[in-house]
């Protein structure tokens, strides 16, 4: 029995997951909570920037000429060109329409411009080399044909990155480079130039003229710290240092977000990181996000780059979600296993003390009986007292048999403890040593599973309301995610329709999961049978 119970807990340790391989600095875990933070409340920064941008909107209803047309570009340039490429290109095509970009070359070549640039956003790039040829080159200032340059090396950049044709990739890329030193040629002296630089250099794997180029202007606009910072996770991508890498990848998404900007690199690229180096969670809900975003801002080349690793994430993720349920099984049934044994030893501790209490009853009856014998059968006394003593010897031995006994199971219990200190486990230490195991673990299981059904389904508990009357919706407690009902409405949403299952998941009875979808049923805005279908399309 004692060499089951420990090749058990051998068992137990060798499946126990790991839950990152990389240790990074105390500066880098600390951005990666503010990083977290920010994504929490991403929502809450777009809807800033949306309501800034809906200022400028109502200014629009009463603005004519150039002052609507300035008002356009704002709403195109500081609001929609990196959120959402469909109403920039509304805007854009207000300006195109206007009576004043019919003689205005400037105003011609600037709607070119920027449909190009939504065009290159959406991942429509011969569509957007097409509309820069439209551009009257001869009408351009310094500054146009600055910014000119740049949407092609920018255009040609993604489409060396999206070929998967080596020869195509390089005709690309010497495009490219040329166009980027078409820039420096008219970049003046400053940080715009630094940036082009940096760029330069990090992308032909010159480290040391890359870091003397990346130092961030922490006094510049965010869009050019963003850009600094990026600049310097490339760079120590160059010197191998993963873990500036990923400080300075995060410090760029966290000015993308707070910025409400929807169309980025910096977030995706480091889900990549995170999931190479281990850190399998973050990077799955990093990704999400860029998902999300990039579908939303209808950015087709980040969709496609966080798509394409994120079925490798998911199953990893899947995987290590799976070797955690493992291990809380294992854990499981080693304590019911355990409890099952001190059961046992109990139950046999305690047949033999009714034994031994049957036997002390017998021996006073007998001590009565001689008591009341003959006292001159001297050979029965000497008989009996020889009996007393034998009794007297065997209940020692019985003692003495029931101390070692203890002492036998005391030093299980210190092998079991030194098998586990050995193999540097103090979760299993606190799990055996606890009596409310089993209570705490199936907390920790429905917690795991709301995270993970709210990762999924973030909107399921606003989405399940809109089907109730006002009055029978449910709005969870303070630092509870899923109630009881909203977890039997969420399983229902997964699939599972029995309630017998149902009812064994949550470990209710049936008839209260009955209750409880009748309960709702009753109180659908829909048709009753219409209810639970609906749920499982939310």
């Amino acid at each position: 029995m004692k060499s089951l119970f420990l090749s058990f807990c051998l068992i137990i340790l060798c499946i126990a997951p790991g839950w990152s391989n990389t240790d990074y600095s105390n500066e880098t875990k600390e951005i990666f909570k503010q990083l977290d933070k920010v994504i929490a409340q991403k929502e809450l920064y777009q809807q800033s920037l949306e309501k800034k941008a809906t200022a400028w909107k109502r200014q629009l209803q009463h603005a004519s000429g150039y002052k609507r047309i300035n008002i356009c570009k704002r709403l195109v340039e500081d609001f929609y060109l990196h959120t959402q490429t469909d109403s920039a290109n509304k805007y854009v095509d207000q300006i195109a329409h206007s009576i004043e970009a019919k003689t205005d070359t400037k105003l011609q070549n600037y709607v070119c411009m920027q449909r190009a640039n939504i065009f290159a956003t959406t991942g429509m790039y011969h569509e957007a080399l097409e509309t820069l040829s439209h551009c009257n080159r001869q009408a351009f200032n310094r500054n146009d044909l600055l910014a000119y340059y740049h949407l092609l090396r920018t255009i040609y950049g993604w489409m060396e990155d999206y070929t998967s044709n080596t020869f195509i990739a390089q005709k690309l890329r010497l495009i490219k480079v040329s166009y980027r030193d078409s820039i420096l040629e008219l970049e003046p002296k400053g940080l715009g130039r630094n940036i082009v630089m940096a760029d330069k250099a990090i992308d032909e794997g010159n480290a040391r003229l890359a870091l003397e180029y990346c130092t961030p202007n922490l006094n510049g606009k965010s869009k050019d710290k963003a850009y600094s910072y990026y600049n310097l996770a490339e760079y120590y991508r160059l010197i191998g240092n993963k873990d500036k890498e990923a400080y300075y990848l995060a410090k760029t998404a966290i000015i993308d977000l707070e910025s409400g900007v929807t169309e980025y690199i910096a977030l995706p690229k480091l889900a990549e990181l995170l999931f190479k180096n281990g850190n399998i969670e973050r990077a799955y809900n990093y990704l999400l996000c860029s998902i999300e975003d990039a579908n939303y801002c209808k950015a087709r080349l980040r969709a496609i780059e966080a798509t394409n690793i994120f079925p490798i994430i998911e199953k990893a993720y899947k995987e290590m979600n799976h070797r955690r349920r493992l291990t809380e099984y294992a854990l499981f049934i080693g304590l019911s296993l355990l409890t099952l044994l001190l059961a046992y030893v109990i139950y046999s501790l305690r047949r033999q003390m009714r034994k031994n209490a049957e036997t002390r009853r017998q021996l006073a009856e007998t001590n009565q009986q001689l008591k009341k014998a003959n006292e001159a059968v001297q050979e029965t006394n000497k008989h009996l007292l020889l009996t007393d003593k034998v009794k007297e010897e065997y209940i020692a031995r019985y003692l003495s048999r029931c101390h070692d006994y203890i002492d036998k199971l005391d030093l299980y219990r210190r092998d079991l403890l030194r098998v586990a200190k050995n193999g540097q486990k103090e979760d299993l230490l606190k799990l055996l040593k606890s009596e409310t195991i089993v209570a705490e673990e199936q907390k920790n299981f429905y917690a795991d599973f709301d995270n993970a059904f709210l990762t999924l389904f973030p909107h399921f508990i606003e989405n399940f309301n809109n089907l109730l009357e006002p009055e029978a919706r449910i709005v969870p407690k303070k630092n509870e995610q899923l109630n009881t009902e909203l977890r039997i409405f969420a399983l229902i949403r997964l699939g599972v329709t029995e309630s017998t299952r149902i009812a064994h998941f949550l470990n209710y009875s049936l008839a209260t999961i009955y209750n409880y979808r009748s309960k709702y049923r009753n109180k659908a805005l829909c048709e009753k049978n219409e209810f639970e279908k609906r749920i499982e399309e939310l």
